[in-house]
């Protein structure tokens, strides 16, 4: 979870037993952004949860907000990722059809966060799911206000615009708790890999005397400090190390009965 000591905002990513034994990498930006990286069967997913400010925010906030998610984005994406961002936006996409970006069974009309929203998605290649989905209207909303008087789709589940093969369905549901927002999920045809130790296959070790050279050192360490950042637990920081580590330094054999965990 991420919120800081405030406990102001913040958001989570809950994940399955699978999910969790596939995690390379958690990222924690700030109190409404934090990341994560799975390895998939193919390639590896970034995934983006986020917490946008409300509409009513001053137009400095918003791109203060975009420019954390845009930052993780380019600090850690990498060419064989999937990437998913997705949470509550605050702004409405609305039906029309945009090449890419919008599909052709949006909702309601788009409004100016909408607008900086779709500017978003054009420059990471995203598309927004709900839209490739004909789905009846109560489907597509994600937020209903407490009068029960106004209704809206704020909240999206953006896919990398290649993954949009893998998606089945998305769509909004009843929340079973007190909440004014419904819930929103996407069914991926994704399958998780586990870590390199299951089945009796072997851990990956980095090639540490790569790091001699200080080249290599050099850029060993601005990775690490690009992707670590304030209030990670170890943990997190342990598996960035050792993500970054065999990036720049390459694996290496070590004999089973002498192999050390890095």
């Amino acid at each position: 979870m991420s919120g800081g000591e405030t406990h102001y905002a913040g958001v989570g990513i809950l994940m399955s037993k699978r999910a969790k034994n596939s995690c390379l990498a958690v990222y924690y930006i700030s109190d409404r952004i934090m990341a994560a990286r799975f390895r998939l069967r193919k390639g590896s997913l970034l995934f983006v949860s986020v917490y946008a400010p409300t509409s009513t925010a001053t137009d400095d906030i918003i791109n203060n907000f975009y420019s954390q998610p845009q930052d993780v984005i380019n600090s850690n994406k990498k060419n064989c990722d999937t990437l998913v961002v997705a949470g509550d936006f605050n702004a409405k996409l609305g039906n029309q059809r945009i090449p890419l970006v919008m599909g052709p069974h949006g909702y309601g009309d788009r409004n100016s966060r909408g607008d900086r929203l779709v500017d978003f998605c054009m420059v990471n290649n995203l598309t927004a799911a709900h839209s490739w989905f004909p789905n009846r209207s109560s489907h597509k909303v994600t937020w209903i206000s407490r009068a029960r008087n106004a209704r809206n789709a704020i909240d999206h589940i953006l896919n990398s615009t290649e993954a949009r093969k893998h998606f089945t369905d998305c769509r909004s549901y009843s929340a079973c708790f007190d909440t004014d927002h419904r819930l929103v999920i996407c069914n991926l045809k994704w399958k998780f890999r586990r870590h390199a130790t299951a089945r009796g296959q072997r851990p990956q070790h980095p090639n540490v005397e790569a790091l001699k050279s200080e080249q290599s050192s050099e850029v060993f360490w601005q990775l690490v400090r690009s992707r670590v950042t304030q209030g990670d637990s170890l943990e997190a920081v342990a598996c960035v190390i050792h993500e970054v580590s065999l990036e720049t330094c390459g694996t290496q054999n070590i004999p089973e009965e002498t192999a050390v965990p890095v």
